[in-house]
């Protein structure tokens, strides 16, 4: 899954009005998509509101393998002048089927490098899949 899927139709910014809704039928060329959410889309516009919604980005809608992911170690510094993180996650199958896992990496800017902008709390810095597993 690619995006992530509100709860409610009225989560989602672009059902707010009409003025939003992406996909408006304007002048003699027919469809014209606006997206006016600037940075704030799908799960930053929901981490910004503190909505929940159904499934976050790349959740999946599970049914088959079940994979456990725990932090496994954080390597490096950041700092103002700049800086590498190593981080490994370890992930297990837990499951009798075998699967794969997309990892993903969020980082957030400190709040006053967010304040007075659009810039999301957090946002998607790295993915990674697993290689298939079995138990």
């Amino acid at each position: 899954m690619l995006l992530s899927l509100a709860r409610k139709l009225q989560d989602h910014y672009s059902a707010r009005s009409t003025s939003t809704f992406p996909g408006t039928r304007e002048g003699a060329d027919g469809l014209v998509v606006r997206y006016d959410e600037g940075r704030l889309m799908d799960h930053a516009s929901y981490t910004a509101q503190n909505i929940e919604p159904l499934l976050w980005f790349g959740g999946g809608l599970g049914g088959y393998a079940s994979i456990k992911t725990s932090l496994d170690g954080v390597k490096g510094a950041i700092t103002s002048s700049g800086g590498r993180l190593v981080v490994s996650i370890r992930a297990k199958n837990t499951s009798a089927r075998s699967g794969k896992e997309v990892v993903q990496l969020y980082v957030c800017a400190p709040d006053e490098h967010r304040a007075g902008t659009d810039r999301p709390e957090r946002a998607v810095s790295r993915t990674s899949q697993t290689g298939t597993e079995q138990r």
